[in-house]
């Protein structure tokens, strides 16, 4: 035999061995006549862990000896043997039905008249449809061996309890005795409801883990809805983020066909769909809507409010429609769509059924869809080149959020570095910018749908390495250079008109800063002032009120520096530093707190590097570093003291690509840019 595990609460070396614990208090203890001269009233508690058990197992012996029984059940046809008490621990189902005010051994009394808690008193053996019972026939079998039912005293009353198969109860009852529990997916749903029914929470908790660990595409949807029928929140919170994670797979399976409209149409619309396009949304609404045309066909005009019609390629829109073989269902698709897809041209080209407002939100993609980051211009520079040999670039290059690799996209009309990017409705605009010592006011604009690069009104005022941001529905730039001048002008572009307004101009001038917007505000923090200082000022535009309002300074002052808002904080990234070179220091600012803290450092340091807020991430990548080693040239091949900028070999440009997760405050590093590269605009669309 094992040998019991004790632990004790307290030790003290002065008591005898084996004493018991005494629960008399103190102030009422009387001295024990049986303790040796000086030994004290001081106790050791000692806790066997294995009589629980041990206890449980000597029960679970009795009952399937049927000693000392006094509940029979009657369940699915078959008769088992308990103890009362066993159950009643149990389960508040049990302890209704053999201890509470109606239980069955007040009804068996005559005290109450309502029978068992469970349903009316019955003489007979009863039959196992509904409801329980209580009845003082013979029995049948108990437990699955007859020869023990002569050890139940045949005077206690036979409960009947319907809705259970005899198969699923011996589980449950298994359970009671032993704590395990047999699951597979055949019986995992009977074993839950059942236990749902007999007030068993821990065996629903345990089907409910069963399940999440078994959720598949095929399944999820069922359990889902069963998980509703049970009451269960936790596991249908999680078959529902199942759902949505796992849209296009899920949408493809049987199950999917079956789901009642009002569950269809809200994960149409929501934001938590995970796919790579929208197509697949469209896709999967047009399969659900043809299963049944006649009953559904009332619910396309909330079908094609909650697709993303803006962000689908109009050529498949109409494929996709000519498929169709209900003739009603297809001319009603082609009214709504003559209605509710929006052409991507002018404001006045719009129907008037829909607002500007929804048509933003429509041509926004969804918070969890598959999120594209697109890297755009710059200039690069390998290791080894001259301050000379930088060359702007116009290739455009894409990475998705989920597969994590870039790949080349159609390139700029015009090649350009220090320029900025800005995302507007589904758009991504390249604006202004340098290229071989020549400033642009040249904006473009590209459509990610057609993949094509087109030219829209250019700046008031030439610029580079200056702010810009997309708030309120309008675009705007402020400072830079502009011309041969450190600029403080602002400029806002209206897309609707495709026209540029000078606004009040910004203080103090500043260049190569970092810009971005939030909450209605328009941030910018550090750059060069004049005289090529670096900054460490802080101020906030409000656009409506033209208002600037100066805050809290960075604790380092930098240049170059990336800027980018995420989860109500701005959080300023690298940039560079006269005296150190490229930064790796991350520092956050909170509007609540009023001040700019630091973060977790990159794992790089990167001056010039590109940033963007993506699904409650940040995206960082390019930039530029010192050469290893320094790298200085000698004073014939650059003039210039030994050390100084000018000294010195150029910085190298950079094709890492880096990743924060501030909830973890972790970095993780990514796939590299088919070309490395500095100063150029990142966007996420």
């Amino acid at each position: 035999m094992a040998t019991p595990n004790y632990s004790r609460s307290t030790f003290d070396p002065n008591v005898i061995p084996g004493s018991l614990p005494d629960s008399t208090p103190d102030s009422e203890a009387t001295p024990s006549s049986t303790l040796h001269p000086g030994a004290t009233t001081d106790q050791r508690c000692y806790q066997d862990e294995t009589h629980a058990v041990r206890l449980l197992r000597s029960l679970n012996a009795l009952r399937k000896d049927a000693t000392l029984c006094d509940a029979r059940l009657s369940v699915g046809g078959a008769q088992f043997c308990a103890h009362s008490a066993v159950l009643a621990a149990a389960s508040p189902y049990f302890q209704a039905m053999f201890a509470g005010p109606l239980s069955i051994a007040t009804a068996a009394g005559g005290v109450a008249t309502d029978g068992a808690v469970d349903g009316s008193c019955d003489d007979g053996g009863g039959d196992d449809g509904g409801g329980g019972g209580v009845g003082s026939g013979s029995h049948e079998k108990v437990d699955g061996d007859s020869d023990k039912a002569s050890k139940v005293v045949e005077s206690e009353p036979l409960v009947q309890i319907g809705g259970i198969d005899a198969e699923t109860f011996e589980i449950l009852l298994n359970y009671v005795y032993t704590g395990s529990l047999k699951l597979s997916e055949s019986n995992v749903q009977d074993v839950a409801i059942a236990a749902d029914m007999l007030s068993l929470a821990g065996v629903v908790r345990i089907c409910s883990d069963f399940l999440r660990e078994h959720i598949s595409a095929e399944n999820c949807l069922g359990v889902m809805m069963f998980a509703t029928a049970i009451s269960c929140p936790d596991l249908e919170a999680h078959a529902c983020q199942f759902f949505y994670d796992n849209f296009v797979p899920v949408s493809e399976e049987a199950e999917f066909l079956s789901l009642p409209p009002a569950l269809v149409l809200s994960a149409l619309g929501s934001e938590e769909l995970r796919v790579e396009r929208e197509e697949q949304v469209l896709t999967a609404a047009m399969r659900w809507l043809l299963h049944a045309p006649a009953s559904r066909r009332l619910h396309l005009l909330h079908i094609i409010k909650a697709v993303r019609l803006p962000l689908i390629p109009p050529t498949t829109v109409t494929s996709t429609v000519d498929a169709i073989e209900d003739l009603s269902v297809r001319v009603a698709l082609q009214v709504l769509l003559d209605e509710y897809q929006i052409p991507r041209l002018s404001k006045s080209s719009r129907p008037t059924a829909v607002s500007t407002s929804d048509f933003s939100r429509r041509a926004k993609p969804r918070r969890k869809a598959r999120k594209y980051l697109y890297v755009i211009g710059g200039y690069t520079r390998q290791q080894g080149g001259r301050w000379g040999d930088s060359r702007a670039l116009s290739c455009v290059e894409r990475m998705d959020t989920i597969s994590l690799y870039w790949t080349l996209e159609p390139s700029l009309h015009q090649a350009r570095s220090g320029h900025c990017v800005v995302t507007l409705d589904g758009f991504i605009y390249a604006i202004g910018g340098e290229s071989e010592s020549m400033i642009f006011a040249f904006v473009e604009r590209f459509d990610p749908v057609c993949r094509q690069w087109a030219p829209v009104a250019s700046m008031l005022s030439p610029r580079c390495s200056f702010g810009a941001c997309a708030c309120n529905g309008a675009i705007y730039v402020m400072g830079g250079w502009v011309g041969a001048d450190i600029g403080s002008s602002v400029e806002r572009y209206d897309a609707a008109e495709n026209r540029w307004v000078a606004l009040d101009s910004m203080e103090p001038p500043r260049h190569s800063f970092g810009c971005c917007h939030m909450d209605g505000l328009i941030y910018v923090a550090g750059g060069l002032g004049v005289g090529s200082s670096e900054l460490s000022s802080t101020a906030s535009f409000d656009p409506r009120r033209q208002r600037w309002t100066w805050l809290p300074s960075l604790q380092r002052a930098r240049s170059h520096v990336a800027l980018c808002a995420l989860g109500g904080r701005i959080y300023a990234l690298g940039g560079w530093d006269d005296a150190l070179g490229a930064l790796d220091s991350v520092e956050v600012y909170s509007p609540d707190e009023e001040c700019w803290q630091e973060a977790p450092p990159m794992p790089c340091a990167r001056a010039g590097c590109a940033a963007v807020a993506v699904g409650g991430r940040l995206y960082v990548t390019g930039g530029r570093i010192a050469p290893p080693g320094g790298g200085l040239f000698s004073s014939m091949a650059l003039p210039g003291a030994e050390g100084s900028l000018w000294g010195t070999a150029p910085p190298v440009t950079l094709d890492s690509t880096e990743m924060f997760d501030p909830t973890s405050g972790t970095w993780q590093t990514l796939g590299r840019l088919v070309t490395s590269r500095t100063e150029a605009g990142l966007a996420a669309i």
